[in-house]
């Protein structure tokens, strides 16, 4: 059990069964199942703490995927290294490829994150109804969940706004330029819609996450 729990469930104990609501006073019954729903909150608690530590150890792991950025370097001298290969639509498709691929590990990504919110929600109830129970609602502890929106705001937002558009920026730039350099305007004004396209839609993804 962690610190915050084990300080409002120290609290709970100390509690004077006669400080609970005037229904409750006299009423053994109801101490005990008051009792028995702080435990069930408690279980609750780490239940959703658990998912939430999965889904965000798990969007970490995905750092390693946008390794497949990194294709983007090899991708022309692989085609330019096979005759059959140095048609410049076989190399748009090939950049194609790798952003619809960035875009699908972003998109992935956002239904984590989606999940996360849902899952801050439901623990800000939780934590609420846990300092309400022990009569310490006006404490710090226990407001994680409520916490958190400031901080995306301030600090945490920034840095992943900063990130996505940095690969999204290398990842729509650095091959239409490439595609220009070998005088395939045509098939670099169609990388660079496509790929500004779904960034957009990626973008947008967030946008409407946020605001909710």
């Amino acid at each position: 059990m962690n610190a915050p729990i084990c300080y409002v469930a120290s609290m709970l104990e100390n509690i004077d069964k006669k400080s609970m609501t005037a229904e409750n006073r006299n009423d053994e019954k109801a101490d005990v199942d008051q009792k028995e729903y702080f435990e069930f909150l408690c279980k609750e608690y780490f239940s959703i703490n658990d998912r939430i530590a999965s889904l965000t150890a798990s969007s970490f792991e995905d750092f390693k995927l946008l390794g497949v950025v990194g294709a983007i370097f090899a991708w022309l001298p692989i085609a330019k290294s096979f005759e059959q290969l140095q048609n410049p639509a076989i190399i748009f498709f090939g950049f194609m490829a790798i952003s619809v691929i960035v875009s699908v590990i972003d998109a992935r990504d956002l239904l984590k994150h989606s999940l996360v919110r849902f899952y801050l929600q439901q623990l800000e109830y939780v934590e609420t109804e846990i300092l309400l129970l022990v009569k310490r609602e006006n404490d710090k502890v226990l407001h994680g969940a409520r916490n958190w929106p400031a901080w995306l705001a301030k600090k945490h937002g920034r840095l992943v706004n900063l990130f996505q558009y940095i690969v999204h920026g290398f990842v729509i730039i650095f091959p239409a330029i490439t595609l220009f350099y070998l005088k395939a305007a045509a098939w670099g004004a169609a990388y660079f819609i496509c790929s500004v396209f779904l960034a957009n839609f990626i973008a947008k993804g967030y946008e409407n996450m946020r605001a909710t």
